[in-house]
């Protein structure tokens, strides 16, 4: 058995369900295809680090059945329903979950900062040889990856959830934990239109070069 896991944190692209902030702009439907489209760019990423090793669970959110997550990925990924009401406890359930297994480094992502690459992931577990939490800053002052090299208690209490305060707060509670931590660099995910316009521009001029 691996002792480096990767979580991914996914809900089923259904509409009205996911991104509902951009479907304000570009509808709905609309969103839950962007969304289907940033899912899959993660799922990419952690079947290049499962054919490195990599042992991959997807944490999905009910209460779609796991059968339609299966269907959909189609990847020899572990699949778990995520447990808990604030993400805080979701989070904690997912690595307690992995911690309870051979896993020894566990790094947990979403599915909507597309420019996450397979490098940054594998600097993310190679950071763990070192620290013992790697946070992946977002531009939104949350973090789009968090990274344990074994179990902690306490690290998700006390965080206003949804706001630009996460990692800041996030940064303090471990530092109050006597915890070492570093961080990546910053990405950008997707709320907006304006977001997933500026990812693809960027798309564009990086086929370019």
């Amino acid at each position: 058995m691996s002792e480096r896991g990767l979580i991914v944190f996914v809900k089923y692209p259904r509409a009205g369900e996911v991104k509902t902030r951009l479907g304000v702009s570009v509808g709905l439907d609309k969103a839950a295809a962007i969304y289907r489209e940033l899912a899959e760019c993660a799922f990419c990423a952690a079947e290049a680090l499962h054919e490195e090793g990599v042992h991959v669970c997807i944490f999905y959110a009910p209460p779609a059945d796991p059968s339609a997550y299966a269907a959909w990925i189609a990847q020899p990924f572990e699949l778990f329903p995520q447990r808990g009401d604030t993400l805080g406890e979701r989070m904690q359930h997912a690595f307690e979950t992995l911690f309870a297994t051979t896993i020894r480094r566990a790094v947990i992502i979403g599915t909507d900062v597309p420019d996450l690459t397979v490098p940054i992931l594998r600097q993310a577990f190679d950071a763990l040889d070192r620290d013992d939490i790697i946070l992946g800053p977002s531009s939104d002052g949350g973090y789009y990856l968090l990274g344990m090299n074994a179990p902690v208690k306490n690290v998700f209490t006390g965080i206003d959830w949804s706001s630009a305060a996460v990692l800041r707060q996030t940064v303090e509670r471990i530092a109050s934990l006597g915890l070492s931590a570093s961080l990546l660099e910053t990405l950008a995910d997707i709320d907006t239109a304006e977001d997933y316009h500026a990812f693809l521009q960027r798309r564009r001029l990086s086929q370019q070069r």
